[in-house]
């Protein structure tokens, strides 16, 4: 009896230590292919090869993050997934063949070169705002839609080389509602090929977009919305919006919030995936509130900022803003 007792117990030892040494570390928290979470201080970041893409805010405000190495598996970044990641200096994006979300870089004033995948489709909403240090970058002709102050408040970006023709630019920026996607004196280089024998002549940005007349008697169109969104997806937008500047949400409760007004949760999601949100802010603000209101042990704040959709690093700061 003692044998079979001690093999059991042995067994189960052996169990236990296969399972625990074969778990994956618990710096990245993956679902599905994509990276949701991340859990550490590595100043040099190398994604996993099992990720195919990046979610929404998932390092935001890691100021300490210098690098990050991503493999050629990764085709999109999500919204937000870098903001005010203030010391990365250096990405390889050229593996990102889909879409760069919206503010992916916002305040990544550190941030010195990129290259594009010669695929890329989609650059979002204020995708670089405010990365001061790129100073020429490269467009490549692939390049469907560029977003609102996708480079705005760079102001050392003054080589922009795009890999079309002029009416090809011309045409891509004919369907937006804003002149501020790049600083106003950056240059344009376009390609030189048979067709296009001038390609190397430099045009500044302001320059080379041809301006209909309406669009020059409208100098304040910073409010507009494009109009290749559906009603929807524009309505949920504002909407959205008027819900952040009277509360907080958190990402999740916002959509939530949309669609308990009736938006699809496809409208829902895009609108609040294309407004550019500090969450964390939001954790905070929220965390605010509950303490004004009652009192909280640092755990039990916590659960109740993860039970309104944050997340769980969302959550801790939120905490942590108000002295936990």
């Amino acid at each position: 009896m003692k044998n079979k007792l001690f093999i059991f117990i042995l067994l189960i030892s052996v169990i236990i230590f296969a399972s625990s040494s074969c778990a994956p570390k618990n710096d990245f928290y993956i679902e599905d292919g994509v990276l949701k979470e991340y859990n550490s201080n590595e100043t040099i970041v190398v994604i996993p090869d099992t990720c195919i893409s990046i979610d929404s805010n998932t390092f935001q405000n890691y100021g300490i993050i210098s690098e990050v190495v991503l493999q050629s598996s990764i085709t999109r970044l999500g919204h937000n997934a870098f903001r005010n990641c203030s010391s990365l200096k250096k990405i390889n994006i050229e593996y990102v063949t889909e879409s760069i979300g919206s503010g992916v870089f916002f305040n990544c004033e550190n941030l010195e070169d990129i290259t594009f995948s010669d695929t890329i489709k989609t650059i979002e909403d204020s995708a670089f705002y405010n990365c001061v240090k790129l100073s020429s970058i490269t467009i490549p002709s692939s390049i469907e839609h560029i977003g609102l102050g996708a480079f705005k408040g760079c102001i050392n970006l003054t080589d922009i080389y795009y890999e079309g023709n002029k009416d090809k630019w011309s045409t891509l920026f004919s369907k937006l509602a804003s002149r501020e996607e790049f600083p106003s004196d950056s240059c344009i280089h376009f390609e030189v090929s048979d067709d296009n024998p001038q390609g190397n002549e430099a045009v500044r940005f302001k320059e080379s977009v041809l301006v209909s007349n309406s669009d020059a008697n409208d100098t304040d169109n910073s409010h507009i919305i494009s109009s290749d969104l559906s009603i929807g997806q524009q309505n949920a937008i504002k909407q959205a919006k008027n819900y952040l500047n009277t509360m907080p949400f958190s990402r999740q409760g916002l959509i939530e919030q949309l669609e308990y007004e009736g938006y699809t949760n496809s409208d829902a999601t895009y609108a609040v995936d294309h407004i550019i949100v500090d969450w964390n802010e939001q954790a905070a603000k929220k965390a605010k509130q509950y303490i004004d209101l009652m009192s909280f042990s640092k755990d039990g704040l916590i659960d109740q900022l993860k039970y309104d959709g944050f997340t769980a690093a969302q959550a801790q700061y939120g905490a942590k803003s108000v002295g936990y």
